[in-house]
């Protein structure tokens, strides 16, 4: 310590005590106290109330760093003693030497107070020493990545040490990890040493200690620090099924794994089929419970006792060669609704009233429902004589072609995009006074297809009422 401030020091006891009453005395030891760096000494101080009344004492140090009290406070009865007792934990980085601390009492209800040094000698065990144990963080789930980076330290000023380097992960004092390393420090450094250890599902959640050894070459201890960290638990029940298809059975094949880090794990496993393939039901294991609900049944499986990593397997088999025309009958509709689904459509729909001298608007929807683009569309429509077509068009302008039947439509589509929707449209207005309703015939219209085959599709009639008599 500075021999100012340790002069400043006994000034400031020495004038603090010409004005202090008699009230309390403190008794110190006059020669130094040794502790050792990063350890925690113990020091008990007797204190003797010297007053003629009961009082209660309050107790401090300064400096405060290093030392701390088991008390703070007692009280005291008339020529009553006791002892004060001090921890006193120097830092592994501590310098060494002397230091000097004050302790005082101070007399709450006597306003009276005494003061002593305290005279403290650091020494150091060794001057190779764990500096920290760092982390990456404090808690872990599975198939995280926890890092441990012990920090040596070497004190020595000239002389450079080679010392052995243990850390071990440690749960319920059994070794998990171990990880083992020589490590050269020179004088007045640090060296940070990293080790990775993977969190994996088979490691039991909870709590797990590290505890990091340094040795130096004859293998004696010079220092030791532990930490601990925390492997959170995860209860995760994976369940796969794969079904096989024969041609007289199927084979079902449930798999249960204990993906979690819960060991000893229960799942329970249910299967559902139509109540009529109870009749070709075969398991290879018989379930444990069986239950008709509406038209199927349930069976259910308990699957115990599953270590994190392990994997059961249930089986069973549906023996009937009718499962594979009821699937293909299934395949086939499904088929059959994608190929309806997804087939161009012709819509003819018509607006107003058929009236002699009045107009009535026809419309033709052409919608791709595909993926494929409709190429070369040819879309004809008919008119009966009884109507004729008015020459105004909205959309595209048809061709017209007039026969002693009627009037025939036609128009021509370069191409049609995938749902791409294409609306026609034209006028007619009877020559006659129609009674009733009229049948318009359906429209139609012809694409190429990717091979240059030709496809049609056609319209409904449509039936426009006409004056009633």
């Amino acid at each position: 310590m500075n021999k100012k401030v340790l002069l400043f020091t006994i000034l400031v006891v020495f004038m603090f005590n010409l004005v202090r009453a008699e009230q309390v005395t403190l008794v110190t030891p006059e020669s130094s106290i040794i502790v050792y760096a990063g350890y925690t000494s113990e020091l008990e101080v007797p204190i003797k109330n010297e007053g003629e009344v009961k009082d209660i004492f309050y107790f401090s140090v300064w400096p405060s760093e290093w030392i701390s009290m088991e008390r703070y406070w007692m009280s005291l009865n008339p020529g009553e003693s006791s002892t004060i007792k001090l921890f006193v934990s120097p830092p592994i980085t501590a310098e060494e030497g002397k230091r000097v601390f004050i302790i005082t009492s101070h007399g709450l209800d006597t306003k009276t107070s005494d003061s002593k040094l305290i005279y403290i000698s650091v020494q150091r065990k060794t001057d190779v020493f764990i500096s920290e144990v760092k982390m990456n963080k404090q808690i872990f789930k599975p198939d995280e990545i926890l890092t441990i980076q012990p920090v040596l330290k070497n004190m020595e000023k000239t002389q450079s040490h080679e010392v052995y380097l243990t850390t071990s992960i440690m749960k319920d004092n059994m070794v998990i990890k171990k990880f083992e390393k020589t490590v050269t420090i020179e004088p007045k450094s640090l060296k940070t040493i990293t080790h990775l250890f993977s969190v994996e599902r088979t490691h039991v959640f909870g709590d797990y200690v590290i505890e990091v050894v340094l040795r130096d070459a004859e293998n004696k201890l010079l220092d030791k620090e532990d930490t601990k960290f925390k492997i959170e638990r995860v209860y995760d029940m994976l369940q796969k099924k794969t079904v096989e298809y024969g041609l007289f059975y199927t084979t079902v094949k449930i798999e249960i794994i204990n993906n979690g880090n819960v060991p000893n794990s229960n799942f329970t496993v249910t299967e559902s089929v139509p109540r009529i393939a109870q009749y070709f039901f075969h398991p290879e294991i018989e379930p444990e419970q069986e239950e008709k609900k509406d038209n199927r049944v349930v069976y259910l499986w308990t699957v115990k006792g599953l270590s994190p990593g392990e994997t059961r397997m249930i089986t069973y088999r549906l023996r009937f060669i009718n499962v594979f025309f009821v699937l293909l009958a299934i395949i086939l509709l499904i088929l059959v609704g994608v190929w309806v689904s997804t087939r161009p459509v012709l819509s003819k729909r018509y607006r107003g009233i058929l009236r002699e001298g009045k107009e009535v608007f026809i419309s033709l929807h052409i919608k791709n429902r595909g993926r494929k683009q409709l190429k070369n569309i040819i879309v004809k429509d008919f008119v009966p004589s009884i109507a004729r077509v008015i020459r105004k068009f909205d959309t595209i302008t048809p061709e017209l072609k007039r026969k002693s039947t009627g009037t025939e439509l036609i128009w021509s589509i370069n191409k049609l995009k995938p749902k791409e929707e294409v609306i026609l449209t034209y006028r007619i207005k009877p020559i006659i006074e129609i009674v009733g309703e009229m049948k318009l015939p359906k429209a139609y219209f012809t694409h190429e297809t990717k091979k240059g085959k030709k496809r049609k599709v056609v319209s409904k009639t449509i039936t426009i009422k006409g004056k009633v008599k």
